[in-house]
């Protein structure tokens, strides 16, 4: 099976309200020509792996041979005779039985297949619903309508041509070709990303933006990250030294207490990255906003940082972020303006809020037996 990536052209997100650059990635059996294609906006490994998972998924078998080019989501160093390979890349070959063979660098040819395809797809596909949109007013194609299509031309142009020099369609030669495919794994492999990391004064690392903790006696030492979709591992020489939740949105801190050093808490409170972190803990809006407050070089930034982080003593988190949010939209970023604009707007909320009673008091409407006549 030879696999790459094809550049599309612009497609119109309608659903995210914007235009984005697309790609095609084809994954093509060399016997039969049948070939898996999808659209995808990122050449990353996420994406790289997860179309071979649902390439296999399609062909319902797995070929005993992948070729590529040397894609950095699969190939780290390019080499015709010893190619560096990704760990995940790796694990994903071992689960579903496959070898990886890379083309000799710079040299395309050696998956002249789905280079082929390539050129199948820009003759034939982009150009047909290229016109169609363009037909009902779209310059930009839309990205539903391209979906749709692709799975289309796929099902009709693609599959039922008859081959040159063979004379039989995709779909037959395919017939012939599957039970030669190997079995899918009794289990789908799950992702992994590995990556290199620091750890930083607070004793916690940045992966994928986002913070985890390791033990404060790894501070200044290089770690090795391992990463599926709900856990994170980091290694030092080879020994596991912490484990987390994978965190669910970005710049979010995974922290285990035991990690710190004993008076974290003091450490943090007189030091600018623990302030950062927490201002990360009200919220997002907030933590820009100390990063806002840092960026400026020429004043002290540990008082002012202080005096926001402890505001959460005397205001809702909800409101700081509010009004945090609010004033980086018009480009203000201090601690004075955050404060004045919280302190007003608690007051307003306590000047204009109805209070009633009633003129008299209650004993004034009942007689001598305790009955109300009011």
């Amino acid at each position: 099976m030879d696999v790459d990536f094809w550049l599309l052209g612009l497609v119109d997100d309608e659903q995210d309200g914007r235009m984005r650059k697309a790609w095609v990635f084809s994954a093509r059996l060399r016997y039969s020509r049948k070939a898996y294609r999808t659209i995808v906006f990122s050449q990353h490994q996420d994406s790289f792996l997860a179309c071979h998972i649902e390439a296999f998924e399609w062909f319902g078998g797995v070929p005993a041979t992948v070729v590529l080019d040397n894609l950095k989501a699969g190939i780290v160093k390019a080499s015709w005779e010893d190619p560096l390979v990704t760990r995940a890349y790796h694990a994903l070959a071992e689960q579903y039985g496959f070898t990886i063979s890379a083309c000799r660098p710079s040299t395309p040819k050696h998956k002249g297949g789905v280079e082929n395809d390539m050129h199948y797809l820009k003759r034939s596909f982009w150009p047909e619903i290229r016109a169609r949109e363009a037909q009902k007013g779209h310059a930009v194609p839309r990205l539903a309508k391209v979906v749709a299509y692709l799975s289309e031309w796929n099902a009709t142009v693609s599959e039922v041509r008859l081959v040159a020099k063979v004379g039989k369609t995709v779909t037959a030669l395919f017939a012939e070709e599957k039970p030669y495919l190997q079995p899918l794994p009794s289990t789908r492999w799950e992702p992994e990303r590995w990556a290199f990391a620091t750890v930083q004064a607070d004793w916690q690392i940045q992966f994928d933006k986002a913070f985890y903790s390791v033990p404060y006696r790894f501070i200044g030492q290089r770690v090795l990250v391992q990463a599926t979709r709900t856990t994170v591992r980091i290694f030092h020489e080879s020994d596991e030294i912490a484990v987390h939740e994978r965190a669910e949105h970005h710049w979010q801190h995974r922290v285990v207490v035991d990690h710190g050093p004993p008076q974290a808490a003091e450490y943090l409170a007189t030091s600018t990255k623990g302030l950062l972190m927490a201002a990360e803990t009200i919220g997002p809006a907030t933590g820009r906003f100390a990063k806002a407050i840092y960026a400026d070089r020429a004043v002290d930034s540990i008082r002012p940082l202080w005096a926001l982080v402890h505001l959460s003593e005397r205001y809702p988190c909800d409101a700081i972020e509010q009004q945090a949010e609010r004033l980086l939209a018009y480009g203000l970023a201090s601690y004075t303006s955050l404060k004045n604009e919280l302190k007003f707007a608690k007051e307003k909320a306590t000047r204009f809020s109805p209070s009633f009673r009633f003129a008299r008091d209650p004993a004034y409407y009942r007689d001598a037996a305790g009955v109300c006549h009011g």
